[in-house]
């Protein structure tokens, strides 16, 4: 099985997002919200806008924007990566061995 048969696009998405970001991914909420722990030992809930843009689901702020034109004019493909909308860097780097 793949994971578009398992799971909706929002939560592939958002796993997607987790992985690439190195982000410790806690659960799956609904079909398109995650909670996922942030290096300081925080939680938040995330949630994606029609565009794919990973967004704080309580305060509704973009957290990263995704590559995706953000205009309802060109037909939408699923974000590939993000872009840090404020500077700050939400996970740690990568390590490789």
């Amino acid at each position: 099985m793949r994971d578009r048969d398992l799971y909706t696009r929002g939560q592939i998405l958002l796993m997607r997002y987790c992985r690439q970001e190195n982000i410790e991914l806690i659960d799956l909420i609904d079909s398109d919200k995650t909670l996922i722990r942030c290096p300081d030992g925080d939680s938040m809930k995330t949630t994606l806008n029609i565009y794919g843009d990973i967004m704080d689901y309580e305060t509704g702020k973009i957290i990263d924007e995704g590559d995706n034109p953000h205009t309802l004019w060109e037909p939408q493909k699923w974000p590939m990566k993000w872009t840090r909308t404020d500077g700050e860097q939400l996970s740690e780097p990568k390590k490789t061995l």
